[in-house]
């Protein structure tokens, strides 16, 4: 794909996301419309999910014909590498946005060859808009963006994902052995939205024992564009299982691999 053919796709997906997370917010504002259902094991989905991946699905294509789409809400069951594919996450952060609080956020990545070749995470509440192209880094807007280059635990902002896809047990061991070493963590919930942060560096670090195609095709774009360390599978996955993630700027990524074992079996960053 040519740079031309990249910016007018990354044009038309920063409009498609920011109107996107109007749609959600609108839907939103009338609780009774909501319908919100648990597909399993705590996951869960909104009438706005479907109602945002199908507005995005049907806006792509019509520019873009020939393109191909992966969503969390679709049932496509892994991304074909010959086509420039869509991957979607209509609302990451759903249990935030059903119960009515900040920490959502829609994400849209574009794939290519096997790898991210756009990326945008748009957060409506604060009406921020992250996103990054390939080679020509990640930027907030207009303004380029930088992780941090905090090496130490002491003094580290962490965050750390939870969830019932996935044992609890290794993660809260890590956390534990973390904040006894000085660094402070917190939970949003979101992990898309979080791993362009660190891209931010509004966040020293994120894991998580288990996240999806979907939360990372953008994120892991952003976060690798402004400097930050992103866990192998994180960049190239491909279909619908889950896997471990850990994003954190240079100096702090070894230290952090270490502590957790579901990213030590992983194996080093590419």
């Amino acid at each position: 794909m040519t740079p031309s053919e990249l910016d007018r796709r990354a044009a038309v997906v920063a409009d498609l996301v920011r109107r996107a997370g109007a749609m959600a917010v609108a839907i939103r504002r009338e609780p009774e419309t909501l319908a919100l259902r648990d597909k399993g094991g705590a996951d869960f989905v909104t009438a706005a999910d479907t109602a945002v991946q199908d507005f995005l699905y049907h806006e792509l294509a019509a520019c873009f014909p020939d393109d191909a789409f992966f969503g969390e809400e679709g049932s496509e069951p892994r991304i074909d590498p010959a086509r420039p594919t869509w991957v979607i996450d209509p609302i990451d952060g759903t249990s935030n946005f059903a119960h009515g609080r900040p920490g959502w956020c829609v994400s849209v990545g574009l794939r290519e060859g096997g790898e991210s070749r756009l990326g945008v995470v748009y957060d409506p509440i604060a009406d921020e808009l992250f996103h990054a192209r390939r080679g020509a880094g990640a930027r907030l807007g207009e303004q380029p963006l930088r992780c941090r280059d905090h090496a130490a635990v002491a003094g580290a902002q962490l965050v750390f994902g939870l969830t019932r896809k996935a044992s609890p047990a290794a993660t809260v061991a890590a956390v534990e052995r973390l904040a006894l070493a000085g660094a402070s963590f917190r939970a949003y919930g979101v992990g898309a939205l979080t791993i362009a942060q660190v891209g931010a560096g509004r966040v020293d670090g994120f894991f998580e024992a288990r996240i999806f195609t979907w939360d990372v095709a953008a994120a892991a774009l952003i976060a690798t564009e402004a400097g930050a360390v992103v866990s192998p599978r994180a960049s190239r996955a491909d279909d619908r299982a889950g896997f471990p993630i850990l994003v954190a700027t240079p100096a702090l990524y070894p230290t952090l691999a270490r502590e957790l074992p579901f990213i030590r079996e992983t194996g080093a960053p590419g």
